[in-house]
């Protein structure tokens, strides 16, 4: 599991966590007890105690329970069928939070390469044009759809760290205006941001008849990219889909590809 981000626990009264209903209708996330869709807001379905007031062997099976809930949760496969087949403007997805915007856009595009695969195009014009050889293999498909999966979870959670949301949604409404130029911009943000120096840089100047003088350029600090491997597969997944992306939906201006 990551270790960058928190695990949610159940919080405001609710029985179950956050992403644990999906209203197919709304097309947004909510909680399975109460079928709520507004996050943070308190159950429907009973009045929640006060914390201090609650006794303390109740409080820690409260926790207990919501970590093997969290646990199921985490361990429970994602559900890539019915994927959206048009990728939708952010208004008109859910309540339009970045959470939901991902989310929609990875499921699109995860959905149209699925589709192309079935249907034998990409074995077809992958002769003609070398870059989609790597979309051809359906082990590679399910590779991205294992490596999207912690994120998708974790954006149902709203457990991403803020700086990173912002960064991964920049990432996917670029590609949806199909600026994937921007997009690939916005990657490189993610994952090297300001770094000088990757790993400590040693040098040293001699002096005659002095001995010499040792320097040390330190390592700049790691990124969410350097530090946590979930994070950094979902990174290198959502990256390759909207590469993929970019065939399916081209910039008359090619100067916007990758």
């Amino acid at each position: 599991s990551s270790e960058l981000f928190r695990e949610d626990v159940l919080e405001d009264g609710h029985e179950a966590i956050w992403g644990s209903f999906y209203d197919a209708e709304g097309r947004s996330w909510g909680y399975a007890c109460c079928r709520g869709t507004s996050r943070h807001q308190p159950c429907a379905n009973k009045e929640q105690e006060p914390e201090e007031k609650r006794p303390r062997r109740a409080r820690r099976a409260s926790s207990e329970d919501s970590e093997s809930e969290q646990r199921k949760f985490d361990e429970k496969p994602v559900d890539w069928s019915s994927p959206p087949e048009d990728l939708r403007p952010r208004g008109e997805v859910g309540e339009g939070s970045a959470e939901e915007f991902i989310e929609h856009f990875v499921r699109y595009a995860v959905g149209a390469w699925q589709r192309e695969l079935e249907g034998g195009l990409l074995a077809a014009r992958a002769g003609r044009n070398p870059e989609l050889k790597t979309f051809v293999s359906v082990d590679a498909l399910r590779q991205a759809e294992a490596s999207l999966s912690p994120l998708l979870r974790q954006l149902r959670q709203g457990t991403v760290n803020g700086e990173i949301l912002k960064h991964l949604d920049e990432m996917a409404s670029r590609a949806a205006n199909r600026e994937y130029a921007a997009a690939n911009k916005a990657y490189m943000e993610l994952t090297i941001g300001n770094k000088k120096w990757q790993n400590v840089l040693a040098g040293a100047q001699g002096k005659h008849n002095k001995g010499g003088t040792v320097y040390l350029m330190p390592q700049s600090a790691l990124t969410a990219y350097d530090s946590d491997p979930v994070a950094q597969k979902y990174m290198q997944a959502l990256r390759r889909v909207i590469l993929f992306a970019q065939y399916k939906r081209p910039n008359d201006d090619v100067s916007k590809h990758m």
